[in-house]
């Protein structure tokens, strides 16, 4: 991942800092409408499509280990689609968030199930 652009550390942050990143990182979505988020360019670039394929797979992986790098993973899948657009891992990055969210936020968990859903 160092090598395609998209380092993942989360050495110097605590799992608080972590969830207010991808806090603030889920605001950026939640003030678009649909048809905005919709409207975001496709990814085009083959690294940035690379490191959210490999990011998704480890989704699923990580998922069952370590929910304080699942959020790392997830937040950096979640700016990428901001910054380069959207491709099919997006989906995985926000059907992932929402389940982090179900438990604390079922509206915001409703909303990133939809997004999903909308890029697949």
């Amino acid at each position: 991942l160092d090598e395609l652009g998209e380092p993942v550390s989360t050495s110097n942050k605590t799992k608080k800092e972590l969830m207010g990143i991808l806090f603030h990182t889920m605001k950026q979505f939640e003030a678009m409408t649909k048809g905005q988020f919709m409207e975001l360019k496709r990814m085009e670039n083959p690294d940035k499509i690379a490191v959210m394929k490999i990011f998704g797979e480890l989704c699923t992986y990580v998922s069952f280990l370590d929910e304080f790098l699942l959020i790392a993973i997830i937040t950096k899948m979640m700016h990428l689609t901001l910054m380069h657009g959207i491709c099919e891992s997006s989906s995985c990055a926000f059907a992932t968030c929402a389940s982090l969210l179900v438990s604390y936020d079922r509206e915001g968990a409703r909303r990133n199930c939809d997004l999903a859903l909308s890029i697949v």
